[in-house]
């Protein structure tokens, strides 16, 4: 059974990936048969907040009716006035403008960021021809303090990208009640990536009655490789969401890693914090180590998708990402640690 794709939030639902630079050369795929591109980029924040004007809000609205209700749930306003006096709010907020100018200052024109998507989604259409090109959105919202907007909301059809969410190191304003080891991945390089990686969802085949970890390593590990397929350029540290120094340990105590999983039984365990442990959110493992990157889980499940691939190079990515029982994929990768 594959997941439906409704709308996710990057930096808290579906994390990411990892390495300094990849172990193996990605060969890209000949796309001379596949045409080029154009991604459809909307800049909402210059058409609703610069102009601080109602009527151009509602303008807006009463243009992209269906946007307006899938981003703004514009049906649980009672009147239209009141979803345009919301917005009309955020545009007028004296942080506003600051957002406004760190995200001018970081993405400028977003050209970098429309041609990340285009090879994507380029890409995309390579291994699934019926894939449908979402339109690209981008918006400033107040890190959702007006009660819409967030880091990523993505559908079948839509993508919008929080652009205040993804400012780092040069934004004023941070999302409140993030941690650090969450915030240092909230930069411009993970957009398109962390897009894919929910974009993967829809693909990316599950046993559900399969509760155990190693269910779990095995789908994250094939949704990093969806995302690596479709990004060959992209490092692995920036798939994996770890700093260079993490990536260092992993590959220097990997070992270490694979026996605590198999001495402890680690990939049977069907408990959430059991499993929450390996592959959900924390500053680390100490399970493993003091000092063992979080995300342990998703790590090794994509040691073991690479594993796999090498001894069955014959399974492409879309039968990769059709295969769903995890321990059969875990037999026939014949993993061990790569020293």
């Amino acid at each position: 059974m594959h997941k439906r794709l409704i709308f996710y939030s990057a930096f808290i639902l579906f994390p990411i990936l990892f390495s300094a630079c990849s172990v193996e050369e990605e060969s890209i795929p000949d796309l001379s048969q596949i045409p080029k591109i154009d991604v459809e980029f909307t800049r909402i924040e210059n058409e609703l907040l610069k102009p601080k004007s109602k009527e151009s809000i509602a303008n807006f609205i009463n243009q992209n009716p269906k946007f307006a209700e899938l981003y703004f749930k514009r049906s649980n306003y009672p009147h239209d006035s009141i979803l345009i006096n919301t917005i009309y709010e955020l545009a007028s907020d004296v942080h506003t403008d600051t957002l406004l100018m760190d995200t001018e200052k970081v993405f400028g024109d977003m050209k970098d960021v429309e041609e990340e998507f285009e090879l994507a989604f380029r890409l995309a259409k390579y291994y699934y021809p019926d894939f449908v090109i979402p339109k690209i959105y981008t918006s400033v919202s107040g890190f959702g303090a007006f009660g819409f907007g967030k880091d990523l909301f993505i559908t079948d059809s839509v993508v919008v990208i929080g652009l205040e969410y993804f400012t780092g190191e040069q934004g004023t304003y941070f999302p409140q009640n993030t941690p650090q080891y969450i915030l240092r991945r909230l930069e411009k390089d993970y957009i398109v990536p962390n897009t894919l990686m929910y974009i993967s969802q829809k693909y990316n085949n599950y046993d559900f009655k399969d509760k155990t970890l190693l269910a779990d390593m095995i789908y994250y590990g094939k949704a990093i490789e969806f995302t690596n397929k479709l990004m060959p350029y992209k490092s692995d540290s920036i798939l994996l969401g770890y700093s260079i120094a993490q990536m260092n340990w992993c590959e220097q105590y990997q070992d270490r890693i694979f026996g605590v999983f198999v001495v402890d039984n680690v990939f049977y365990k069907t408990s959430s914090d059991d499993k929450n442990r390996y592959v959900g959110e924390r500053p680390a493992t100490p399970e493993i180590a003091d000092n063992c990157p979080p995300r342990i889980g998703r790590w090794l499940g994509w040691e073991i998708i690479k594993q796999y691939q090498r001894k069955n190079p014959e399974v492409d990515l879309k039968a990769l990402m059709d295969l769903n029982k995890a321990q059969d994929i875990f037999q026939k990768s014949r993993y061990k640690p790569q020293m």
